[in-house]
């Protein structure tokens, strides 16, 4: 035990908690990627909504008086 644990078991909790600490970063990191993606393409449908959108035809303007 070079790094000042006297005991195996606690040795092997310390290791598991330090693995299950990287493990929820390594988590969080790709859920913000995902999240990032997701709003991303959300963004792209919607600029292309907005292109595809028609001006509307307003009453007066059609001379149908």
């Amino acid at each position: 035990m070079s790094h000042g644990v006297a005991d195996q078991a606690t040795a092997n909790h310390q290791a598991i908690v330090a693995l299950a600490l990287r493990i929820r970063q390594q988590a969080n990191i790709m859920a913000f990627s995902d999240t990032f993606f997701l709003l991303g393409s959300a963004l792209v449908v919607a600029l292309l909504a907005s292109l595809m959108l028609r001006e509307a035809v307003s009453p007066e303007a059609s001379g149908s008086h």
